[in-house]
């Protein structure tokens, strides 16, 4: 995920540096390898939806086709051609489309090379389960046996996902058993639900439908809060577990942990990834943190946003460090207290 995410506010009177490149919005499209005509048109119509949002970058697996078996044609395909049917050029499509491959190749399985790379590390298994963690949101269409365990995945690890019943298989199965808990996760009307289920009847209810899905998806998708913190201690866990975690979901965010939710190995890399890829950003400075301080001064100078900033200290204003005497830093102690603080100061940044 790739440059700064604002929260959706504009720079206030105290926002320090240059203002942030536009949010980028990773959106995997997941499923069967063998589509029919009706769920390739459809996954064209999904990737114009998509596209037609500036901040949103395609991911793929890239697969191509299994080695000894016939061509047929992919979700990761019907993306790919879909991509380059919409963009001119080279370079148009690497900043759109991603294809998330593994160290250890998949034996028999063939992947194509359009558009940008990146390699996990680990098996093709791991690289499913790091794609759900990865991402910001996920849409199912088809699959069989592999496409379930990422729909479950998703919804245990909190992402957005949405299976499109419609299009069988894996996808029509998860769909059927728990369609009421996809349209109270995503909030999905009772007609885009009825036509989920039943597919559409024209051309134009198709365009129409992968629009509404795309929109569906990224209103859940584009709200990740990152949490910079001391990680290490009892207290610090507690903390976040019981009181930041909470406030940051009943807020509407997804939070977000670099010690528990990256796939960088470096901490630099994972810290400079959820920033750029964060809509709202809350630090604790409880006993001022030396890198928890680095990130904040980082923040300040290179960020379109403005940080929620707490404290478990007693320490008065006058006595914490110069540079954060004028940002508003929120005391908090009671749990219940500190939950309705921190989650009103979040509410307030889109």
């Amino acid at each position: 995920m790739a440059t700064i995410r604002s929260p959706g506010e504009k720079a206030n009177s105290y926002q320090f540096g240059m203002s942030a490149d536009p949010p980028k919005t990773l959106i995997a499209l997941y499923g069967g390898t063998q589509l029919n005509e009706a769920n390739v048109v459809f996954v064209g119509h999904l990737v114009d939806a998509f596209l037609a949002e500036p901040d949103v970058v395609l991911v793929t697996g890239g697969f191509l086709r299994f080695s000894d078996a016939q061509q047929h044609t992919s979700v990761d395909v019907a993306t790919r051609d879909a991509v380059e049917r919409a963009l001119c050029n080279k370079s148009d499509i690497d900043a759109r489309l991603q294809r998330w491959s593994s160290q250890i190749p998949r034996s028999g399985v063939e992947r194509f090379t359009e558009g940008t790379g990146r390699l996990l590390p680990g098996s093709d298994r791991a690289r499913r389960f790091q794609l759900m963690q990865g991402v910001d949101g996920i849409v199912t269409i088809s699959g069989s046996g592999k496409t379930t365990t990422v729909i479950e995945v998703a919804l245990a690890i909190g992402r957005p996902v949405l299976p499109i019943g419609f299009s069988g298989n894996d996808s029509a199965e998860f769909w059927k058993d728990e369609r009421e808990r996809f349209v109270n996760l995503l909030g999905i009307s009772k007609d885009v639900a009825a036509r989920l289920t039943i597919g559409p009847a024209s051309p134009s209810e198709a365009v129409a439908l992968a629009t509404d899905v795309a929109r569906l998806i990224l209103k859940a998708a584009r709200r990740r809060c990152l949490v910079l913190m001391g990680f290490s201690g009892v207290d610090n866990q507690i903390f976040y577990d019981a009181v930041l975690k909470p406030a940051i979901a009943h807020a509407g965010f997804q939070p977000y942990r670099l010690d528990r939710d990256s796939l960088a190995g470096n901490i630099t890399e994972a810290f400079l990834a959820g920033l750029a890829d964060s809509h709202a950003i809350l630090v604790d400075i409880t006993a001022l943190n030396p890198n928890v301080m680095y990130e904040l001064g980082h923040i300040h100078q290179r960020a379109g946003v403005i940080p929620v900033i707490v404290t478990r200290d007693d320490t008065p204003p006058e006595q914490r460090p110069f540079y954060l005497r004028g940002h508003t830093v929120l005391e908090v102690h009671d749990g219940k207290e500190a939950q309705k603080q921190i989650g009103a100061e979040l509410s307030r940044v889109r």
